[in-house]
Formats: structure tokens, C-alpha cells, sequence
């Protein structure tokens, strides 16, 4: 979870506006985050493909926390998004997760170090 604001601890996640399986750019926005003082968007910090959401809608984090995991290989190798039945828009079958996604996460003021 980002510090989004000086006097932040926690943030709660309103809405995620990617799913598992999406692709991201950096700079892209993942999720809108209510903070202490207000309602922030979170944006990608690297362009890969979403692989896991850690804290779901209505949950709360601590600033630092993991919330997501951004598969940058995958973006790397030219991965295409899936559809709802895994497959992939191109008709292939998809590629398996890579062994270490990197962690979405941010930096205050929705800088690009985010998730």
C-alpha cells in the first residue's frame, strides 16, 4: 500500500479497476484507494500483467503492505490479455504466471512508483 498522504497508515481499497489476468501499463490506474483524507487512484508502477489481488474491495492495508502482484516478465514477452475463460484474446493458450512477479505498490501524491 502507498503513502498517499503524509498522515496515512492505511489505506482501503474502494474499487480494483483491473482484474486478474489484465494486462497494465506503468503509469495505468489499478484501483481507487480511500486514504485518511481522501479518495486516491493507484497507479502501476511497472507494465506487466496483473496476477494476484492480495487486498480485495473493502479491505484495508497498512502503508507498505503487498496489495498486488505484477507479473513483468510477462509484459516483457508480449503477453495478450485472457478472457474470462483463461484463454487468451489471440486464441493460444495462456503462458503460466512467472516465478517472481513484483509487487504493487506506490509512493504518495499517485507518483509512478505505485502499484
Amino acid at each position: 500500500m502507498p503513502k498517499l498522504s503524509d498522515t496515512m497508515e492505511e489505506g482501503t481499497i474502494l474499487k480494483w479497476l483491473k482484474q486478474v489476468g489484465d494486462p497494465v501499463s506503468q503509469g495505468e490506474i489499478l484501483a481507487e484507494v480511500e486514504t485518511d483524507k481522501a479518495d486516491m487512484e493507484l497507479e502501476a508502477s511497472t507494465a506487466g500483467v496483473l496476477r494476484e489481488i492480495k487486498i480485495k474491495e473493502g479491505e484495508s492495508a497498512a502503508v507498505g503492505a503487498v496489495i498486488a502482484l505484477v507479473d513483468e516478465q510477462a509484459a516483457a514477452a508480449g503477453a495478450t490479455p485472457r478472457r474470462d475463460d483463461g484463454a487468451r484474446d489471440d486464441g493460444r493458450a495462456a503462458a503460466p504466471a512467472a516465478d517472481k512477479p513484483a509487487a504493487a505498490r506506490g509512493d504518495g501524491g499517485g507518483a509512478k512508483d505505485g502499484a
